[in-house]
């Protein structure tokens, strides 16, 4: 059975209790069938019997009267002799298969035979007197008719004997046969309790974390292939587990090991985790305490969870960082950067900035100034020389763009750019500012087409910033191969009287 599957176990149970079943109802029937042919056989025998008895009784009582009239001629004698003989001879023939009723005719008979005999000697007397042949014939027939009413009682009374014990038979071999199927099912429940309860138990011990826990495939061979399901299942379970603790390890390392402070808290704000770098950041910040404590230098999560905040903290830059842990149900992890160090580098790079761009334009506005004033006397010099002083203006002009650009970066980084509103003609600026770079263009083989379109309103703008924005957008162009188009529109205005205005560049 327990190389068997559980429905071929079934199957073969079912299909042997069905097959003993048969046979006993077969059996019963059998049993039952015969019981009645015989009681039939028997009662139309005996019927048949009795009524040739009743034949041979009426023929010896005719031959009795023949053979009284002794007057009466010899053929009728003898007519009536052939006639018992015939009824004799039938009943014999219906009393072969009893004993005793082939002995009642028999002697019914030969006392027939004897009377017969008597008559013919003129001794009739003799043979019908009180214990003559013929009184003995008579009480034969009765008795042989009698013997047959016993025969049919007899075998009335086999039949229903017959009866109860193929009935007997039959319910016996029924409650044996289910008595058979009862142990046949217990002892296959029995064959699958034992795995499944084994099955069970191991399930929960795995279920409580025992990784490490097997059954032993038994049973029918569903159970034996679940069984090593099972100890597969544990296997791999027991696998991504170690693999697991093996990543975890690892992470718990690296979180360690980070120079960021992470902070892990649930929904309620309440701190479920820290790593070491937390105590040298933020140390107010503990497992059970709350980021959003009045002691807690953090800002709050909806400052954390839009972008990175900066704060200062214990003479440091710090930049937060918030984000939900999955969803919010699942709590949020806080990460903390010591941005002191490059918050020191900004404001060094921009000192240095603002203070070599201040170092730089002094110089540097003494050389325009003694330039300006050669180019003022281009008497004293020759073609050659006039010529450099013209280079030395420009180079000098691109250098007080540089260093006036060096300043603006100083001014943007420090928050302190300064826009002088007013209006003015944006179509002037742009075109002052191709003026200016007519010639490096043209010395490049590129060509700068202006179009100004016509009645445009002033726009409220500095005009020193809309000149530096087009000599940008123009330099930009001029540094790469093409011809340059500028032209201004009026637009969707950004502040009231102002207008937009676009360069495009064609290429050749």
């Amino acid at each position: 059975m327990q190389r068997l599957s559980i429905a071929r176990s079934l199957r073969l149970a079912l299909l042997g209790l069905t097959v003993v079943l048969a046979a006993v109802a077969a059996i019963g029937v059998s049993s039952l069938y015969r019981s009645r042919q015989h009681y039939e056989d028997t009662l139309a025998q005996s019927s048949a019997l009795a009524t040739a008895a009743a034949n041979l009784a009426t023929a010896g009582i005719a031959e009795e009267e023949v053979l009284r009239d002794a007057r009466g001629p010899a053929a009728t004698r003898r007519q009536a002799a052939a006639a018992f003989s015939a009824a004799a001879g039938e009943a014999a023939r219906l009393a072969r298969d009893d004993p005793q009723s082939a002995r009642l005719v028999a002697v019914q008979g030969s006392a027939e035979n004897t009377a017969r005999t008597l008559a013919a000697s003129r001794q009739l007397s003799l043979a019908s007197g009180p214990r003559g042949p013929l009184v003995r014939a008579r009480a034969i027939a009765a008795e042989l008719q009698a013997h047959q009413q016993v025969r049919q009682a007899q075998a009335r009374s086999t039949a229903r004997s017959s009866s109860r014990t193929a009935i007997i038979l039959v319910a016996g071999a029924g409650l044996l046969a289910l008595i058979g199927a009862l142990a046949l099912i217990t002892l296959l429940v029995g064959a699958m309790r034992r795995p499944l309860d084994a099955l069970v138990g191991a399930t929960r011990d795995l279920a409580a974390g025992e990784l490490e826990r097997r059954v032993e495939p038994s049973g029918p061979r569903e159970l034996q292939d679940l069984g090593t399901a099972f100890n597969a299942m544990g296997e791999d379970l027991l696998g991504a587990q170690r693999r697991i603790e093996k990543e975890r390890r690892r992470l718990a390392v690296t979180i360690e090991s980070l120079g960021d402070a992470l902070i892990v808290t649930e929904p309620d704000s309440r701190v479920a985790a820290v790593n070491p770098r937390v105590a040298d950041l933020v140390p107010e910040l503990v497992a059970g305490g709350r980021v959003d404590a009045p002691e807690s230098p953090l800002p709050s999560l909806a400052e954390a969870l839009s972008g990175e905040t900066v704060v200062e903290h214990d003479g440091r830059t710090l930049s937060v960082i918030a984000a939900p842990l999955g969803d919010e149900s699942a709590g949020y992890v806080w990460t903390v950067r010591d941005m002191s160090e490059r918050a020191r580098l900004e404001r060094a790079k921009s000192e240095f900035v603002a203070t070599a761009s201040h170092e730089l334009r002094s110089p540097l506005t003494s050389i325009k100034g003694f330039v300006e004033l050669l180019e003022r006397s281009p008497e004293n010099m020759s073609a050659r020389q006039r010529e450099f002083v013209d280079i030395i203006l420009r180079s000098t002009d691109r250098l007080v763009d540089l260093v006036n650009d060096l300043l603006d970066v100083a001014r943007i980084e420090a928050d302190r750019v300064e826009i002088n509103r007013r209006p003015i003609d944006v179509g002037e600026a742009v075109r002052e500012v191709a003026e200016l770079m007519g010639p490096q263009i043209e010395e490049k083989g590129q060509h700068l087409g202006v179009y100004v379109a016509g009645a445009l309103p002033p726009a409220l703008a500095d005009p020193g910033r809309v000149r530096q924005i087009v000599a940008n957008l123009l330099t930009n162009a001029h540094c790469t191969r093409g011809s340059v188009a500028a032209s201004t529109s009026a637009s969707r205005p950004i502040v009231p009287g102002s207008r937009s205005w676009s360069l495009t560049r064609a290429r050749e």
